[in-house]
């Protein structure tokens, strides 16, 4: 009986509010026109509340006349009085004029949180955190929050709960990009002067994501200022960088162009011919990187929107060596080039007052290409030849969200995705044999989402939805069912949250970690090598203290995965190889789990966060390990991240980052053993070799650093706003274990051993001492 009454009563509000007049609108920055996400929109006497989306878009039902009140952290709550709702208004806050200011945080509770596993930066609070090389990179900032870490120091590579770096999703205006880092994983491609937001998704992903196992990196771009031309210059230590934005031409529409270039490629060559002088290395080396991105918006009314958004990105490497002496020549050079292109096209529509759609049209494409080349010469003999791989993923993506208002209480989104991608894991050519035959896979990967979102006063937030995926590989097809849960319950000034989902991933990452030459390849999966799948399960309470000003919350997560890819022992490559698939080691099972806690604060000059996480990771796989469950490579248990960021004075502002982790697990080495082998010439000879233990039974020595940085705002002789970032990163110079490895005791790594059943001395290699630095911005 108590159910039909709640039912009843549930209808009745939904109905009810169907009779009232909805608000609708967009939110944006007064200065410079970007959307605002995250707006609190409320009724002033605060009894209704709803935050502005992605697109900055709300909706709100309502009585009229209504006074209508907007308030964001770091803005100036605004209020309208509203008579009438025949157009979405344009609703525009202006930014907070002293520096200084209190922020009343109070609005922020309008609207309680939703999903614990979800993390939001701003431009803001990117800029703020010290970086290697002053410069900021929006995926370290993600890095220094719970459950999020860096595959190794200083890597844009991100681990998330226990994943692999290729579990992570990078969307840029709802389209993915492949390949998200520059050097190796020590820059990501994200140029900070084009991003508006990024959201973090570590679980609980709503239906509209899918296709990757650990995270969702949602990014939304800005759109550039439509009132004014103006644009930026900054240079640091290792790159170039500029931004230009302004009116794009025709009545409410804008751009935004931004790219960056390094200065590496002289410094390296230059090192290069240092070191031979000194009777070091004899060859030369140069790497470099751009990356272009570009958008235009145009809003023909207010109804209406398009953006076209276009990226491109490559980095380079080469080393090369030249000699001759006596008449011998010697000329070989390894040359490594990869990169990302993106284009894409959105229309955005409020199509009426209860229902919103956003359509994507795109194209990506992600490029990998090695070329070696050798030509020796003596007396004797001339040798001349040459090997070229590469491999190439492509994705051609229409996709169509939809997002229905059906009351306050009540919200359907659900829409259509369909992708055609084409594989091509590894293509080789060289001066001993023929081409490679093309090796190239068509791919089919659709899908179908319902998301529906219910929300009850203040007491209950929460959405049920399912994904529905099709995934077609020429005669092999695999259906997969996704359900989704996210519930939030209010439990007076605290929440709780509890999520439950199940994702799946059609494509596996081959990647060797730790070289700075690229060697990530994507491979589809098919009849052999199975989609990999994860359950995941979280709960989490959350609860605010001293009128808003401190925030704390904890998570709790358990996450299994099937079906993961990874190479068999002994290979670390595919590229070069037609028999690659031999080399894919399948049907592996993960398992992680973990609690992370988080504290942020903020008191008028002084803001900041403490971060903790412990989990456990492991992974199985029949032919690793003897078929037993190890270690992950990435498992660290201990994670702390401490961050306080001080408004000295209005032109002075200073950040400090201390990081902690437990060191990484590595194979230790328990002995050697003499074992023959064959020479060229046909002879027995006998070689020492290692004895290793179990797969990751050991550990690297922990981590831990300090970075600081200070900010400080200035104005050129004409006038212009100007800025300088001075930054030290590993303050006390803590030397961190970037990798081991084991040599002969006497301290030569190349010396064998002469006892054979002696271990071998265990060596350390870091890379990262203490590093200052400085980068300039003028704005112009």
């Amino acid at each position: 009986m108590k159910k039909i009454v709640f039912l009843i009563c549930l209808f009745t509000s939904l109905f009810a509010q169907a009779q009232q007049t909805r608000i609708t609108g967009f939110v944006s920055d007064a200065n410079d026109g970007e959307r605002i996400i995250g707006a609190n929109v409320f009724l002033h006497d605060r009894s209704k509340g709803v935050a502005t989306d992605q697109k900055g878009y709300f909706n709100l039902a309502v009585e009229l006349p209504a006074t209508l009140c907007v308030s964001c952290i770091g803005y100036e709550e605004t209020c309208l009085k509203v008579d009438h709702a025949d157009q979405p208004l344009q609703i525009r806050l202006q930014p907070l004029t002293e520096t200084l200011q209190s922020v009343d945080v109070s609005a922020s509770r309008i609207e309680r949180k939703t999903n614990f596993n979800t993390l939001t930066l701003n431009a803001k609070s990117i800029d703020q955190l010290p970086t290697l090389g002053s410069r900021p990179d929006i995926i370290k900032a993600a890095q220094q929050l719970p459950g999020i870490e860096a595959a190794t120091e200083a890597s844009s590579l991100m681990i998330v709960r226990g994943g692999n770096p290729g579990e992570n999703l990078y969307l840029l205006d709802n389209v993915p990009l492949i390949y998200v880092n520059h050097l190796g994983g020590f820059m990501s491609v994200f140029n900070s002067e084009m991003i508006n937001t990024m959201d973090v998704y570590k679980g609980g992903f709503p239906a509209r994501f899918g296709g990757k196992l650990s995270s969702i990196v949602d990014l939304t771009t800005k759109k550039g200022d439509p009132s004014r031309l103006k644009g930026s210059l900054s240079a640091g230590l290792t790159d170039l960088a500029f931004a230009v934005e302004g009116p794009g031409g025709l009545k409410n529409s804008s751009f935004i162009v931004t790219g960056r270039k390094t200065l590496t490629e002289a410094l390296l060559f230059a090192a290069s011919k240092v070191s031979q002088e000194m009777g070091g290395q004899d060859y030369n080396m140069a790497y470099g990187f751009h990356d272009i991105n570009a958008k235009y918006t145009w809003a023909p009314d207010a109804k209406n929107s398009f953006a076209f958004n276009v990226y491109e990105g490559d980095d380079y490497m080469r080393i090369w060596k030249n000699n001759e002496e006596n008449g011998d020549i010697e000329r070989n050079s390894i040359g490594n080039i990869w990169g990302n292109l993106l284009v894409s096209g959105q229309w955005n529509s409020a199509v009426s007052s209860r229902l919103f759609m956003a359509n994507t049209l795109s194209f990506t494409q992600y490029r990998l290409k090695n070329n070696m080349k050798a030509y020796l010469r003596n007396s004797i003999d001339t040798t001349d030849f040459f090997v070229k791989t590469s491999s190439r993923v492509s994705d051609l993506s229409l996709r169509s969200d939809w997002k229905l208002f059906v009351g306050n209480a009540y919200t359907l989104e659900y829409g259509l995705q369909g992708s055609y991608l084409t594989y091509r894991p590894n293509h080789f050519t060289s001066s001993f044999s023929e081409a490679s035959l093309p090796d190239i896979s068509s791919v089919l990967d659709n899908a179908f989402y319902l998301d529906n979102k219910l929300k009850l006063g203040s007491w209950f937030i929460g959405s049920i939805g399912l994904r529905l995926n099709s995934f077609v590989n020429s005669g092999y097809h695999h259906f997969a069912w996704e359900p989704r849960m996210n519930l939030s319950f209010g439990i007076g000034g605290s929440t709780l949250n509890l999520t439950a989902i199940r994702v799946t991933q059609n494509a596996h990452l081959m990647m060797t970690p730790g070289s700075i030459m690229n060697n990530e390849v994507w491979i589809p999966a098919d009849a052999r090598i199975k989609p990999a799948t994860s359950d995941q399960a979280s709960v989490g309470w959350q609860r605010s203290f001293w009128q808003g000003h401190v925030d704390v919350e904890i998570d709790a997560y358990y996450k299994l995965l099937r079906d993961l890819a990874t190479y068999r022992e002994g290979y670390s490559t595919l590229l070069g190889d037609s028999d690659w698939r031999s080399k894919v080691e399948t049907g592996g099972k993960g398992k992680s789990y973990g609690i992370e806690m988080m504290t942020r604060f903020n008191f008028n000059r002084l803001d900041g966060y403490v971060g903790y996480t412990w989990s456990h990771t492991t992974r199985q796989f029949d032919q690793i390990n003897n078929g037993k469950e190890y270690v992950y490579e990435y498992d660290r248990p201990h994670s702390v991240n401490i961050n306080v960021n001080y408004q000295l004075t209005e032109r002075w502002s200073l950040s400090a980052l201390w990081t902690y982790q437990t060191g990484l697990p590595y194979t230790p080495v328990i002995g050697v053993q003499t074992t023959p082998v064959i020479t060229p010439e046909g002879d027995v000879d006998f070689e020492q070799t290692n004895i290793y233990g179990e797969r990751n039974s050991a550990r690297m020595r922990d981590y831990h650093r300090l970075d600081l940085a200070a900010k400080f705002k200035t104005k050129t002789e004409k006038g212009r706003k100007a800025e300088w970032t001075f930054s030290i990163y590993n303050v006390y110079c803590r030397q961190n274990p970037f990798y081991y490895y084991y040599g002969d005791p006497k301290g030569d790594p190349l010396y064998w051993n002469q006892f054979p059943n002696e271990p071998q001395q265990l060596w350390q290699r870091s890379f990262f001492p203490i590093i200052p630095s400085f980068s300039y911005k003028v704005w112009f």
